[in-house]
C-alpha cells in the first residue's frame, strides 16, 4: 500500500480526501499566479472541474476563511487570514533580527549579495537576499525553490543535517537520478567532505564563485545557510569574502546556542 494513501494513524485515506486537498492546492496556486484573483470559470479550467463544482469549492473555501470574494466582480482571492497564517509559519524559518543585522554587515563589508536559504523536504528555498542597493544595504524577500542538489547552499545544508535526513535524501537522489551541480562527485562522499570542510565552495565560471556557510543550531545541525556569489577571479578577494562569510555564519550559529563551531555535528 502506498504510504501517500495513509493518514497519520496508518489508516487508509479515502481517495476523495486526497483529491479534495489537491484541488484546494490547485486553486491556491492558480490565485497566486493571478494578480486579480480568479472567477469560478477560470478556477474550473485550472483544476479540471465543471463551473458548478468549481463554484461549490470556491464558496466552501470562502466559508473556511481561505478565500475572500469580491461580490461585484465575482472574483476570488486569498484572504488576509491566509497571509496571517503564512506569516506565522514563515517566521519559524526566517532569520532573527540579530542574524539579519549580521547579514547586513556582511553585505556591506563584502560588497556582495548575501542569500539566506533553508531546506524544505527535498528542496532548497531562498527566503531573503541582503545587498547594497543605491548606497544602502537592503534586505528583501527572495522566494525561489530548487532541488537541493542543484544548489550550493542546499547541498551544504543537507551535509549538516541529521543522518536520517541525509539517508532519505540520498536514497531519493539515487533512485531518481536528478541533475546535480556536482557531477564530478559521488554525492555521499561530497556531503562528508563538505561537513569536514565546514563550508561549500563551487566555481561557476572563470570569473565567479559561489560560497556558502551553514548556520547551526545548538545540536550542530544546519537550520539554514548563508551564500555569496563572488564575481571576481582574484584568489585574495575570494579568500577575504569567504572568511567574512564563515565568521558571520559562526556568529549566527552562536545566537542559536552553538558554541563550538567545528565540522562535525554532535
Amino acid at each position: 500500500m502506498s504510504e501517500s494513501n495513509l493518514d497519520r494513524s496508518g489508516t487508509k485515506r479515502p481517495p476523495e480526501a486526497a483529491s479534495a486537498a489537491q484541488r484546494v492546492t490547485q486553486v491556491i496556486k492558480a490565485i497566486v499566479e493571478s494578480p486579480r484573483g480568479i472567477t469560478a470559470v477560470e478556477a474550473a479550467g485550472a483544476i479540471g472541474l465543471s463551473r458548478t463544482a468549481s463554484l461549490r469549492l470556491l464558496e466552501s473555501m470562502v466559508v473556511a476563511g481561505i478565500l475572500s470574494k469580491e461580490e461585484d466582480s465575482r472574483r476570488y482571492d486569498l484572504s488576509l487570514e491566509v497571509l496571517q497564517w503564512a506569516s506565522r509559519v514563515a517566521a519559524r524559518y526566517q532569520p532573527s533580527a540579530a542574524a539579519r543585522h549580521e547579514m547586513t554587515q556582511l553585505a556591506d563589508k563584502s560588497g556582495y549579495q548575501v542569500i539566506y536559504s533553508v531546506v524544505d523536504k527535498d528542496s532548497v528555498v531562498i527566503l531573503e537576499a541582503t545587498e547594497d542597493l543605491t548606497a544602502q544595504v537592503t534586505t528583501r524577500p527572495a522566494w525561489s525553490r530548487t532541488y537541493w542538489a542543484t544548489s550550493t547552499t542546499g547541498t551544504l545544508i543537507v551535509a549538516f543535517s541529521e543522518q536520517r535526513t541525509i539517508d532519505r535524501l540520498l536514497a531519493e537522489f539515487t533512485n531518481s537520478k536528478p541533475a546535480s551541480v556536482w557531477p564530478e562527485n559521488e554525492m555521499r562522499t561530497l556531503l562528508d567532505d563538505l561537513r569536514q570542510q565546514g563550508y561549500a565552495d563551487r566555481q561557476l565560471r572563470p570569473d565567479s564563485t559561489t560560497v556558502a556557510a551553514p548556520i547551526l543550531n545548538y545540536s550542530g545541525y544546519a537550520v539554514a545557510a548563508l551564500g555569496l556569489l563572488i564575481k571576481d577571479s582574484d584568489s585574495g578577494e575570494k579568500a577575504r569574502s569567504l572568511e567574512l562569510l564563515k565568521a558571520t555564519a559562526e556568529r549566527c550559529s552562536s545566537f542559536l546556542g552553538y558554541r563550538e563551531f567545528d565540522s562535525s555535528p554532535s
